[in-house]
């Protein structure tokens, strides 16, 4: 909304199953179109954080985003570069970038 954070509120539908025998007992609707299950983000969010991300690194990518109206942690940024999706066949990542103050202290 033109740089404003907007938050959704999503109802959905949740019904219990009456089977004893059914190993899940409560079912709910769902909308891939708009975000995955459990999701805390939509599905459009989630893409746009992985393409800066991608493109810009975690901090200066945070920095956009917030401006943007969409404020995410420099963290966020760089779990959903490492985060592998089904969806789009990619290879995982094993490594997003090299410290080489921290490579010399030893830590990875």
């Amino acid at each position: 909304m033109q740089g404003s954070p907007v938050r959704l509120h999503l109802q959905v539908g949740r019904w219990r199953c009456g089977n004893d025998g059914c190993p899940r007992k409560i079912f709910t609707e769902r909308a891939p179109e708009l975000a995955l299950p459990w999701a805390r983000r939509t599905n459009r969010l989630r893409e746009l954080v992985r393409l800066i991300g991608h493109g810009m690194g975690g901090r200066p990518g945070e920095r956009l985003l917030s401006r943007l109206g969409m404020p995410v942690c420099d963290d966020t940024i760089l779990r959903a570069i490492k985060r592998v999706d089904v969806d789009t066949g990619a290879v995982p990542l094993r490594v997003v970038g090299v410290d080489d103050r921290a490579w010399k202290k030893g830590q990875t």
